[in-house]
């Protein structure tokens, strides 16, 4: 078994022994009790939505006594951090200038458009 699967195993079982006591609980209720939204809740129950860290982290809060496994498996997971280089969005953003000057030349005058365009393409260089 996927040791992300138990998570999910656990916040279902959880979910039943709740409504075997009351048979008015609900996933909305749950999710409540979790401190999720209901749209978080159930996407994740019904597989739309992956576990994130920080969905893991508020499961294992609250059901980490009753599942002590929850808050090991939180212990082993690291977030992922995305590196942006500077250079490539500032060139990007430069791409993205450059296509809007030209979109709009077509409207406004070729004139008016270049002298920007040409600035933009000596400051990507100079990168």
């Amino acid at each position: 078994m996927n040791q992300l699967d138990l998570v999910k195993r656990c916040v279902l079982a959880h979910f039943q022994a709740k409504k075997a006591n009351n048979k008015h609980y609900s996933y909305r209720t749950h999710a409540k009790f979790l401190g999720v939204s209901i749209s978080t809740y159930s996407s994740y129950i019904s597989g739309k939505r992956e576990l994130s860290l920080s969905l893991l982290k508020k499961i294992s809060g609250r059901l980490s006594d009753l599942y002590p496994e929850l808050k090991a498996l939180e212990a082993t997971i690291e977030p992922q951090r995305v590196k942006f280089d500077p250079i490539e969005i500032k060139k990007e953003s430069y791409k993205i200038k450059i296509h809007f000057l030209v979109s709009a030349a077509g409207s406004h005058g070729i004139q008016s458009a270049s002298g920007h365009i040409e600035r933009i393409r000596k400051s990507i260089e100079v990168i």
